[in-house]
C-alpha cells in the first residue's frame, strides 16, 4: 500500500492530477479499464468528488481512497489496518 501512497502523491507534485478523476484515468486508463466505473465507485465508497482537489499528505483522504482503489483492484474490501500501516511508511518516506 506504501506504493499506490507514493504514486498518487507523485501524481499530484508532478502535475499529472490531483483529483480522484485524474489520478484514477492516469492510473486505470480508458483503454485498459473502464475508467468512468471505476472513479465512480472510488468516489461512492469515500464520499469525495471526483473533481475534489486532494491532499495526498491527508491521512483523512488519502487512506479511505487507497482502500477503495484495492477493493477495486482486488474484488474484496481491504484490511484498513494494513493500509493504515502503508500509510506510516509512506509518510516516514518523506
Amino acid at each position: 500500500y506504501r506504493a499506490i501512497f507514493m504514486l498518487l502523491h507523485t501524481y499530484r507534485v508532478r502535475g499529472y492530477g490531483d483529483t480522484i478523476a485524474t489520478m484514477i484515468a492516469r492510473y486505470a486508463p480508458p483503454t485498459e479499464n473502464n475508467t468512468e466505473a471505476y472513479i465512480s465507485r472510488v468516489c461512492r465508497s469515500t464520499g469525495i468528488d471526483r473533481d475534489t482537489p486532494l491532499n495526498t499528505l491527508s491521512a483523512e483522504q488519502m487512506i479511505p481512497i487507497v482502500c477503495a482503489i484495492s477493493a477495486v483492484e482486488n474484488g474484496v474490501e481491504a484490511d484498513v489496518d494494513i493500509v493504515t500501516e502503508g500509510w506510516r511508511l509512506f509518510i516516514s518516506s518523506l
